[in-house]
């Protein structure tokens, strides 16, 4: 399988130049739907965290990626799927919420771009709309040193997971003042693992 054989590489190039360490791993649950919400720095980061957790992650991913050639194809292989950005992608959306009603894990970088600074940029809501929908946990993950991976001699990379977060069930659709709360919970979680 092409995401078994991607992930052993990588793992390897992670461990021996970037002196990766990964705390909190018994946090992913080992079965069922989860999404899993992270901070965004680097090129690199899908690739860190889909080697820290022990069960595939579908990423969804910006739909630029899809239309590079030869490129696009691996990406869709290893398993991720497009969202165009900038708009509601209805779409992307209903592939999320199929996946994670087989029981597969979702990894999004919520704040929707890569932060340029390094800081954590607010979480968009959209995420945490789908994990009330599906009912799914929600585990926060802090990528500390990931622009510097071949810098690990320096600095290593480290992967911080977080314990499972439920947010509350409501009789109906939560209200935006409910979601942003909520959402500004995973995005305080990120930001505690980071020591932000």
């Amino acid at each position: 399988m092409l995401y078994s054989f991607a992930k052993s590489l990588f793992k390897v190039i992670l461990v021996l130049v970037g002196r990766y360490r990964i705390t909190g791993q018994d946090n992913l649950p080992n079965d069922g739907p989860v999404i899993v919400v992270c901070n965004h720095v680097s090129y690199w980061d899908p690739i860190i965290l889909g080697c820290a957790l022990d069960r595939q992650v579908h990423f969804m991913a910006k739909a630029e990626l899809f239309s590079i050639p030869i490129f696009g194809s691996i990406v869709k292989r290893l398993g991720a799927f497009p969202i165009k950005r900038g708009h509601s992608d209805h779409k992307a959306l209903r592939m999320a919420v199929r996946l994670l009603q087989g029981g597969k894990v979702l990894g999004v970088f919520p704040e929707g771009t890569r932060s340029k600074k390094g800081s954590l940029l607010p979480f968009r809501t959209g995420i945490t709309m789908i994990a009330y929908k599906v009912g799914c946990p929600v585990v926060p993950v802090g990528l500390i040193n990931s622009k510097r991976v071949l810098l690990g001699w320096w600095k290593p990379v480290e992967v911080k997971i977080g314990k499972p977060m439920g947010f509350p069930q409501v009789e109906k659709r939560p209200s935006p003042e409910e979601l942003e709360k909520w959402t500004e919970q995973s995005r305080q979680a990120v930001a505690l693992l980071l020591g932000a």
